[in-house]
């Protein structure tokens, strides 16, 4: 059989902040991987801002750090005995996180998931239309 590693994904244009509020579980990219590698996969995300949403240049008022990103299940089946990485939080402040899931005995079919992130609110940032540009790349384990 060959071997499938498939990720189709669709980055959030940006995201528009209320003045000062904070965010949960805001959605940066959604996502669809299939796997049949016997090692599993990896899922590798790359934030352009290191782990910052940013309006304009950036700068004080104009940075939200999220620091953590949190991948979300919404569908589809992920290969048995792999671990689900489902609710994990990475810390991305690097400018890499990575989820990893462990050996398959089946296949990932479908597996649809949301890449979201949190803050807390904070009076000193300005409203507007913040964005990062994010990259994800599947890895697979054999």
């Amino acid at each position: 059989m060959a071997k499938i590693d498939t990720l189709d994904y669709n980055s959030v244009s940006g995201i528009n902040v209320v003045a000062g509020t904070g965010q949960t579980d805001a959605v940066l990219a959604s996502g669809t991987i299939n796997s049949n590698s016997p090692g599993g996969w990896i899922l590798k995300v790359m934030s352009a801002n290191k782990g910052k949403l940013t309006h304009g240049s950036g700068g004080p008022g104009n940075e939200i750090v999220y620091g953590n990103v949190k991948m979300a299940s919404t569908g589809g089946t992920l290969g048995a005995t792999l671990t689900n990485p489902s609710g994990v939080d990475r810390v991305i402040t690097s400018g890499t996180a990575i989820f990893d899931t462990g050996v398959a005995t089946t296949a990932t079919v479908d597996y649809k998931f949301e890449l979201q992130v949190s803050w807390p609110a904070d009076p000193s940032i300005l409203g507007g239309r913040y964005t990062d540009t994010i990259t994800l790349l599947i890895v697979p384990v054999d």
